[in-house]
């Protein structure tokens, strides 16, 4: 959940990082289609989720080529017409998943429709905070009534999980349960059951915002308000060790949405209006996309490779009154695995 950010200069210390390693309706829902994209070749991995207890399905993976990845400056695509919300999703049937006002849209890609998909509680600036889970439900944070829900193929909603106390940064383990960003802590929910722990006390972070796993789910980045912090997990995704810096402002701002490709590099917002990119030794960062101080990016995400939306291209959020939209960025890779 990012809040209009403030506009200061920006200054870096960067520290590398020594990582790990580089229901009835759900049965009839399609496999998710394999990536359309041209730039990487493909393999089948079969994976069970841990959440869910059953299998997530036999679905082609992309395989990429790491010396592929676009250098800056990268090719931009604005994309009008579309809703920009707080976060997106995007689900396995082509669509881009927003929020306006109070409705949550399946919208296509441009020039294509944008139709409403479900009701949501609270105000308009409430749902934050989207993500689409293995079997292909969405679920999404709402501030207004301090609940995640999971919402299904056919647009129903169902509460997960109450008692939320400022719920931000969000991403989805490869076995299937839910991370969240939260005043409270770092919560790990079952999307099933709504069983929730706590993590991480608060006191670890200063205001976590945006947060995601490495390409191989052993690290767990997270944003804050002055700094990008790495915390290491283990393979049942639990913290295994205290959380170090992996990259610090020296300027007051704040780290919002964040994403990892497929090759272990880490993204980040800054301040609402610089994207920046980190090399996967921890090295940088290298400037993506650095706009005027109307803008207001808040979150990214990779494409589906479904329905025009490209697998190896990155698609950013901008809430800026003037200029409302997504932005499409030719990266070269795609996410890290699903």
């Amino acid at each position: 959940m990012a809040l209009q950010p403030s506009r200061n200069c920006l200054a870096w210390g960067v520290l590398t990082l020594a990582l790990a390693g580089c229901a009835p309706e759900e049965a009839q829902r399609p496999v998710r289609p394999s990536d359309t994209g041209t730039s990487a070749s493909t393999s089948t991995t079969s994976s069970t989720s841990t959440a869910t207890g059953t299998p997530t399905g036999t679905e082609t993976t992309p395989a990429w080529d790491c010396s592929a990845l676009a250098s800056p400056p990268l090719t931009r695509t604005d994309l009008a017409g579309l809703y920009a919300a707080e976060d997106f999703a995007f689900d396995d049937q082509g669509h881009l998943i927003t929020v306006y006002q109070s409705t949550m849209f399946q919208q296509e890609y441009p020039p294509g429709d944008s139709t409403p998909f479900a009701p949501l509680d609270g105000s308009a600036g409430g749902p934050a905070s989207l993500r689409m889970l293995q079997d292909g439900d969405i679920v999404y944070a709402n501030v207004d009534t301090a609940t995640l829900y999971r919402v299904t193929f056919s647009g129903t909603s169902t509460p997960i999980h109450s008692g939320l106390s400022y719920p931000m940064g969000i991403d989805i383990h490869i076995d299937g349960f839910v991370y969240l960003s939260d005043l409270a802590g770092l919560l790990r929910i079952d999307p099933n059951t709504g069983d929730t722990e706590v993590l991480t006390s608060p006191t670890l972070f200063n205001f976590p915002n945006g947060l995601t796993f490495s390409a191989d789910y052993r690290t767990l980045y997270f944003g804050t308000s002055d700094s990008i912090m790495a915390l290491p997990m283990d393979e049942a995704g639990y913290p295994e060790g205290p959380p170090t810096l992996f990259a610090a402002a020296t300027d007051f701002g704040d780290f919002l949405g964040m994403a990892v490709d497929a090759c272990d590099n880490v993204y980040a917002i800054w301040d609402g209006d610089k994207l920046l990119r980190w090399t996967a030794d921890g090295q940088g960062p290298e400037m993506l996309l650095e706009l005027d101080q109307d803008a207001w990016m808040s979150n990214l995400q990779f494409g589906s490779g479904v329905g025009g939306w490209q697998a190896d291209h990155l698609y950013v959020t901008d809430r800026s009154i003037s200029n409302p939209g997504y932005y499409e960025l030719n990266v070269g890779v795609g996410d890290k695995p699903r």
